[in-house]
């Protein structure tokens, strides 16, 4: 990792430790929009990580830039971080203006609605798809009927009522790709909090006089929950170093895939761990467990994401089987 990478990944780690609290984590799920906190990473200059120097950003490899997004996802993502991040790249790569204030990505039908848009009634830029043309749509050219995903977070419809957009381009990337891999990466960064959240509480109950971290029975719970939390990181780093390579669209299905697989078994294991007290809604568990939750079907779930893989293998044929596996490039050069 870079020293400015090293510097920047340190300093978003700083901001969200003290400017968003789990009040803020608490006040997401209630579909509120945390201003002072959106200022201090903007300011900090996070949404536009991704960039080139000349676009404006650090400069750094896309993989460690895209780091911020699992750094967010720990913190349990209470702001459109990797959305504004992917919505500047998008707009940088066609050649359009970037985001202003807080941004989002959609994907609008023949039309004109898009379901499902994360922070869309909060978002002041939104980079829409429609037709494989991105277009740069502002509040005013938007209706927006408030939605909400599993866990609480704004999951908008969005309806284009003005046709003239700021801006149109060829779309350099897919929604659904760049969405799977934010996702991946706050599921990587979440499930990581969970694992810590449940062996810290493991130590802490006590039961028959010691620790139930001291019985063999959740000992192996916790193994298989760190396993799991391992997993998600390695296939988090493995479709962000993929990401904008040869075959990434294969790399981002089997990661969004294996990571989905681990929040499943992993957060079971820490409401297991925890007992009653984790479903309470005075603890904090169930802030990262609802959002792994809901993050493992946004943007497609483990079988949207095994068909794609399969339908991708089986269409190139046996013979170009070990080129397309072998073929998926990981990289770090800079953005």
């Amino acid at each position: 990792m870079s020293d400015t990478s090293e510097l920047l990944t340190a300093s978003a780690t700083r901001l969200f430790e003290t400017r968003l609290t789990e009040e803020a984590v608490r006040a997401s799920r209630r579909g509120d929009f945390t201003a002072d906190g959106w200022a201090a990473v903007e300011d900090a200059g996070l949404p536009l990580a991704l960039l080139s120097e000349g676009e404006g950003g650090y400069g750094i490899a896309m993989a460690e830039a895209l780091d911020l997004v699992r750094i967010s996802g720990y913190f349990g993502s209470p702001l459109p971080l990797a959305e504004t991040m992917l919505a500047n790249l998008f707009l940088a790569r066609a050649g359009l203006p970037l985001a202003e204030g807080p941004a989002t990505i959609a994907s609008f039908d023949c039309a004109g609605k898009a379901q499902q848009v994360p922070w869309a009634r909060h978002a002041q830029t939104i980079v829409g798809i429609r037709e494989g043309t991105i277009v740069r749509l502002s509040a005013d050219q938007l209706s927006v009927r408030p939605d909400f995903s599993a866990c609480g977070l704004p999951r908008d419809a969005v309806f284009l009522v003005h046709s003239d957009a700021e801006a149109t381009a060829p779309s350099p990337m897919d929604v659904r790709e760049a969405g799977a891999l934010a996702r991946i990466l706050e599921m990587a960064g979440a499930l990581r909090r969970v694992a810590e959240l449940t062996l810290a509480y493991a130590n802490e109950r006590v039961q028959f006089g010691r620790p139930i971290a001291k019985q063999q029975a959740i000992q192996q719970q916790l193994a298989t929950l760190a396993s799991q939390a391992a997993a998600a990181d390695a296939a988090a780093d493995f479709a962000a170093l993929a990401f904008g390579g040869g075959h990434a669209s294969s790399a981002i299905a089997a990661a969004k895939s294996r990571a989905g697989e681990a929040v499943g078994i992993g957060a079971a294991i820490a409401h297991q761990v925890h007992g009653a007290i984790g479903f309470t809604e005075e603890h904090r568990l169930h802030l990262y467990t609802r959002a792994l939750w809901a993050w493992r079907d946004e943007f497609g779930n483990e079988a949207y994401w095994e068909t794609q893989l399969g339908d991708t293998v089986l269409s190139a044929g046996a013979d170009a089987f070990w080129p397309h596996l072998t073929g998926i490039q990981v990289h770090a050069t800079e953005a």
